[in-house]
């Protein structure tokens, strides 16, 4: 599994997931109201408000980021 911030676009925190099971990403993103988009079956992309940044904190600390 990989998560790595992808940078903003349009006022969004982009945060990137590569992993076969997006179950627990997917279920974040209902729960919290994110915008999710499959980019490919092992790719999920995820949409923060960029106004918002406590829900993008929130995440890190349930996912933390792939060191590079």
């Amino acid at each position: 599994m990989r998560i790595s911030n992808a940078g903003m676009q349009d006022d969004a925190h982009i945060i990137t997931v590569e992993t076969e099971d997006q179950t627990p990403f997917i279920n974040f993103a209902a729960q919290w109201h994110v915008e999710a988009r499959r980019v490919s079956p092992t790719i999920l992309s995820l949409f923060f408000p960029a106004h918002d940044r406590q829900l993008l904190e929130r995440f890190e600390e349930e996912f933390p980021t792939t060191p590079k």
